[in-house]
């Protein structure tokens, strides 16, 4: 069975960000950061055994209680995250005809996390590694990006007492847009244009 949860706490943490950032040209930075959040509580879908009240086999059989398997969000308890960051933006002002505008955008972050509840072996969702790099083209009122994005493997929750994972992944997406005047933006996009596929593990 599939349920939602009313007791759900609130995400909540505590949380400490140190950079240091160096802003050169015009529009182009470099930046490297830390960070550690103390987390209070989150939230994780998890798989238990409840007890289901069902119907009997006949029509006119008293309800029954029968033991099942029920997926809900459920409080996963405190832990922490902590990691660090890199980011660079960088326009190429000195490039002459069409490929004025022409930039780049990379952004690295390395993470890994702790959690108070022993049935979960890491923060869900959170991934060690995740690259974040565009191809940048603005001139006049087009805009347009290439992004390559990767993630690698994260916890997911439990399932049927195990750890569940989802395998590290990437993926390209596309975008651009015209601003025709003030007031209207045309956009084309599309996400995970090579068609990759993310597929989970126990």
């Amino acid at each position: 069975g599939t349920a939602g949860n009313p007791n759900l706490n609130n995400f909540v943490a505590n949380a400490f960000d140190f950079s240091a950032e160096y802003y050169y040209g015009d529009g182009n930075a470099i930046s490297v950061a830390t960070f550690y959040k103390d987390i209070l509580s989150f939230v994780v879908n998890s798989q238990e055994v409840e007890p289901i009240l069902v119907s009997g086999d006949n029509p006119g059989d008293p309800m029954q209680v029968v033991d099942g398997r029920v997926t809900r969000p459920r409080n996963g308890g405190g832990g922490e995250i902590y990691g660090i960051e890199f980011a660079l933006l960088h326009n190429f002002d000195n490039l002459t005809g069409p490929l004025n505008g022409l930039g780049v955008a990379f952004n690295y972050t390395l993470s890994d996390s702790r959690v108070d509840d022993p049935d979960f072996v890491g923060l869900p969702g959170q991934s060690k590694h995740t690259v974040n790099t565009s191809l940048i083209y603005e001139t006049g009122g087009f805009s347009s990006r290439l992004a390559y994005n990767y993630r690698s493997e994260r916890f997911r929750g439990v399932s049927n007492g195990q750890n569940r994972f989802l395998e590290g992944n990437w993926q390209v997406d596309f975008n651009a847009s015209y601003r025709i005047n003030d007031w209207m933006t045309v956009f084309v996009e599309g996400l995970n244009i090579t068609n990759e596929l993310a597929s989970r593990n126990y």
